[in-house]
């Protein structure tokens, strides 16, 4: 599941296929993740992240 504040971020999300990169990208802007859970390997769906942002 993928929670935001702001309009837009489940479809950058969507346009990030590494997992990785994704939340690099996300703690680099100032919306600062107050809860980041990324994938462990296994996992092959972007839905499987959850970011929360402060308002």
């Amino acid at each position: 599941m993928l929670t935001y504040s702001a309009g837009g971020f489940k479809s950058l999300a969507e346009r990030f296929t590494n997992i990785n990169l994704f939340a690099k990208y996300m703690m680099s802007i100032e919306y600062q993740p107050v809860q980041l859970f990324v994938c462990t390997p296994k996992c092959t769906a972007i839905d499987k992240i959850k970011i929360e942002f402060l308002p």
